[in-house]
């Protein structure tokens, strides 16, 4: 999501009390005071559902599990209205009013306490933020911890959860408090959290309406490697949702949140719990807003006479008004030029400290060495602002993507293209396309100091015009002079691949002074112009790669590069552990290396789909789903056709798999394995994506067993994949000598793999055109020919080309 530049928050301060029903309509009072002030997002403080007196009264009041709430949230978008929910309703519209005053009275929770049952927070505030069309920060609630996820003893535990809420009341992140408060003041404090609580093991950082959300709770502040390691997942804005005591809180409070703001130049927000909630538990307050200068941004008061309201003492049920809210503007450009003329960051990553040093002799105690020669190199310039984001684990294995051919593609113009003005538009595009999405100028390092093992993007931190310019490829135009839309297609591989225009495997960048991305605009033959994109494959699967390719027609839109590391089990999940345990068995793997020393040279060929006998072939398909796609049909003919044995499927596993959506970078897909049987037909097909997650192949009879050990070793193995994603429509146009973008493109294709290394049959669906389909596939002409797609009933059409593809 790209956040507006500046954009305004809310910062709620409570007094929770062990009421749900009053803490909720507190909460809902803040949303209609947040959406009254122009706000994006209401921030609220830990324990803003509930505040016990015994830890026994607070584990019976948990919520079930996050992962309950999740499952909830898949099964219905909000649960129905009740008289509750009506009156929280009214609650968000009347102080959103603003002729509105402020109501002590809670006569109205208490009659509806009885009569009308709470869901779970969580549910409630999703309802509260839908109702309000607010982002919100839960910033602490009591979740149970799942048996699953106890200890060896199986004491009943909660996490202490902080949870992020979009304005549609989807949930978008959740984080499990990591630092747990024990702590004893004689005669002041005695608590222990860990007696009721289990510690988190994630960090989280997510998008929102207000910038790069960093997300902790309350006594994480007292750890600030936790915060330097959110600021290299490009935190923008640090939130310490918190229930400080009163003595901690004089001491230490506003010190802490200072000091976070001033050494990660990050906007730091602070909802906070206020006065007296029982007979055992008082909260300092003084919810707060910082600037990444340190500057104290907004106060809603607390004990100690600081603050914007309130004449304190202690004893007081609340020192200041309670609920009540204090809003901040945050704004990104001006955090952007405090790193620039303070590159902190960029200091911090090309220290290094010598750990375990020898104390010297003279006992002056540990070394600190800044030395060239002991400076770990992170990459070729140490000298750049940069952050470092761990790849996935199958993004950082050569046995993965960090071995798999870049993702390119080549488009042809034709026409009155004027190169200069087209050069100069794809770099004016590419710098908005790269400030949106840095990423596309990183690089490969290997592993950091860091919570991570696996190699590492490296992504400047703001990007500068030499980093677009490194992504442009100037002087291609004498390698590709030959090439055009009546080249033969291996050829047109064989030059690309060869040229500068290609990105190298993943593997060849690490540690190399070489960007993730390119593109080209090239003269070529036959009065043509061609543009060339590349990402490599070992940061950007086919949904990424064509996310940037709509935004050189489309709409800029930022995509996350932080990576989901709980999607990798969780998409083994979806496929099926079984399945993928076999396609990393050694038995699967000797059929490959077999395919690759035994088969002949593979052969290319392209045409394009026929959609009318797509749309027969739609008719005359009986499907208990109701629905059969173009690429079921694609996929059971294309199985069908190479006789495959194991046929494997690319699937992209955003919205499928609740750990990644839309908006992710990345590699967030696998393939789906499927036998004779389960391919030959696409109700087939169908069926294994229909009936999913996990998404495992069904035959006639049901779930089809996996080859044994000496059939997989004899198998045909074939494979497909999708790149005709729904957001490239092949519109993109070149300048011409008017200055218009008015020179529409004439071809698109994928470059995949080159001919030699093709080891088995492989098939690209693409968009070629606008409006067209088209199948692109290579292998052995005894393995795969037009002649036996067309006898398995493919829908194929004419050719892409005559002589790019000729019969």
């Amino acid at each position: 999501m790209a956040a507006p530049r500046v954009a305004r928050a809310a910062i709620a301060q409570l007094r929770s009390t062990s009421s749900k029903h009053a803490n909720l309509f507190n909460v809902a009072r803040c949303a209609g005071w947040a959406q009254r002030e122009g706000a994006s997002m209401l921030f609220l403080p830990e324990c803003l559902g509930f505040m016990g007196e015994s830890a026994e009264r607070t584990l019976d009041a948990a919520d079930p599990s996050i992962d309950d709430a999740l499952q909830t949230q898949e099964r219905e978008a909000l649960l129905e209205r009740n008289g509750f929910r009506r009156a929280l309703a009214d609650t968000v519209a009347s102080c959103a009013d603003p002729g509105s005053e402020v109501s002590d009275d809670n006569k109205q929770s208490d009659n509806l306490a009885d009569a009308e049952p709470i869901a779970s927070i969580i549910e409630e505030l999703r309802f509260i933020a839908s109702e309000s069309k607010l982002w919100i920060s839960g910033g602490g609630v009591h979740t149970e911890v799942p048996p699953s996820e106890l200890d060896a003893k199986g004491q009943r535990k909660i996490y202490n959860t902080h949870v992020i809420i979009d304005a549609d009341g989807r949930i978008q992140a959740h984080y499990h408090k990591v630092h747990l408060f024990d702590v004893s003041i004689p005669g002041k404090v005695n608590l222990r959290e860990s007696n009721t609580t289990s510690p988190g093991t994630k960090l989280v950082v997510c998008d929102s309406p207000i910038g790069k959300l960093g997300v902790t709770i309350c006594y994480d502040l007292r750890f600030p490697e936790m915060y330097v390691e959110l600021l290299t997942r490009r935190a923008e804005v640090l939130l310490v949702p918190s229930a400080f005591t009163v003595p901690t809180g004089r001491a230490h409070w506003h010190a802490l949140l200072k000091a976070r703001a001033i050494e990660s130049q990050c906007y730091v927000l602070a909802a906070a719990q206020v006065g007296m909630h029982n007979e055992k538990r008082e909260s300092y307050g003084h919810s707060v807003a910082y600037d990444p200068w340190g500057n104290l941004l907004a106060d809603a008061g607390g004990y100690d006479g600081e603050g914007l309201s309130g004449v304190l003492s202690e004893g007081e049920a609340s020192p200041v008004q309670v609920p009540s809210i204090v809003v901040a503007d945050i704004d990104l450009d001006r955090m952007t030029e405090m790193r620039e003329r303070m590159p902190i960051q960029m200091h911090r990553e090309s220290c290094s400290f010598q750990r375990g040093a020898k104390r010297q002799e003279e006992g002056q105690g540990h070394r600190i060495n800044n030395s060239p020669k002991m400076t770990a190199q992170v990459t070729p310039h140490d000298d750049d602002s940069t952050t470092y984001e761990p790849l996935l684990d199958p993004e950082s294995s050569v046995m993965v993507f960090l071995s798999e051919p870049a993702v390119s593609t080549v488009s042809f113009f034709t026409g009155d293209v004027d190169l200069k003005k087209s050069r100069a538009w794809l770099k004016e595009r590419l710098g908005r396309i790269c400030k949106a999405n840095p990423w596309l100028a990183g690089r490969l390092v290997k592993k950091r100091k860091s919570y991570h093992k696996n190699i590492c993007l490296a992504t400047p931190s703001t990007i500068a015009e030499e980093d677009v310019d490194a992504l442009i490829v100037t002087g291609a135009d004498d390698a590709l002079s030959t090439i055009s839309t009546e080249t033969p297609y291996e050829v047109i591989c064989e030059k690309l691949l060869k040229s500068k225009a290609v990105v190298g495997r993943g593997y060849h960048l690490v540690g190399k002074d070489a960007r993730v991305s390119k593109f080209t605009l090239a003269k070529v033959a036959d009065g043509q112009v061609a543009l060339i994109v590349s990402i490599t494959h070992a940061v950007a699967d086919g949904h990424t790669y064509y996310k940037i390719m709509n935004m050189l027609s489309s709409d800029v839109q930022s995509l996350s590069s932080t990576r989901r590391h709980d999607f990798v089990p969780k998409s083994i999940e979806a496929i099926g552990t079984k399945d993928h345990k076999y396609l990393s068995s050694f038995a699967f793997a000797l059929c490959c290396i077999k395919s690759m020393l035994c088969g002949s040279k593979a052969r290319l060929d392209a045409r394009y789909v026929d959609e009318d006998k797509v749309k027969e072939l739609k008719a005359d398909t009986k499907s208990g789903w109701g629905y059969i796609s173009t690429n079921d049909i694609l996929t059971s003919t294309f199985s069908k056709a190479t006789k495959a044995d194991i046929l494997l499927m690319a699937i992209n596993l955003r919205k499928r798999v609740k750990e990644a959506c839309e908006t992710d970078a990345g590699n967030y897909s696998l393939v789906v394995l499927y036998d004779a049987d389960s391919s030959a037909s696409p109700e087939g097909i169908r069926a294994s994506i229909g009936k999913g997650p996990p998404y495992t192949r069904k035959g006639e009879g049901g779930d089809t067993p996996l080859l044994g050990f000496f059939k997989t070793l004899g198998s045909r193995v074939a494979m497909i994949t999708n790149w005709a994603f729904a957001d490239f429509k092949a519109d993109l146009s070149l300048c011409s000598s008017s200055g218009e973008n008015d020179i529409p493109l004439e071809l698109h294709l994928p470059v995949p793999y080159h001919p030699k290394e093709i080891a088995f049959p492989i098939g690209v669906v693409f968009r070629p055109r606008p409006g067209k389909l088209g199948l692109l596939w290579g292998g052995s002409p005894k393995d795969l020919s037009l002649d036996r797609l067309i006898e398995a009933g493919a829908p194929l059409g004419d050719a892409i080309s005559d002589n790019m593809f000729p019969a």
